[in-house]
């Protein structure tokens, strides 16, 4: 009866063990989850259209990396646009 009882002990100190383990391991793979988990880098575009009423009646611009557009009606920019996304 005692040799039953000191199996017994000792099953449940290796199942604690194993339990204590089972529960590191889990809390370290939450927190090394939770390092992954970053902002993303955010970023945005800013543009601006508003009526030039101060230059003269043509319509110029510089079509390089950067659109720069004086003097073009909303719907000539967005036909542009479409152009652009349609020759791509």
């Amino acid at each position: 009866m005692v040799i039953a009882f000191a199996a017994a002990v000792t099953v449940l100190r290796i199942m604690r063990a194993v339990a204590s383990i089972f529960i590191i391991i889990l809390i370290a793979s939450i927190m090394s989850a939770a390092r992954a988990q970053t902002a993303p880098n955010l970023s945005y575009e800013v543009s601006s259209i508003k009526p030039n009423n101060s230059g003269p009646g043509n319509s110029s611009g510089d079509f390089g990396p950067h659109l720069r557009a004086t003097n073009y009606t909303l719907k000539s920019l967005i036909l542009l646009a479409i152009a652009f996304l349609n020759s791509n």
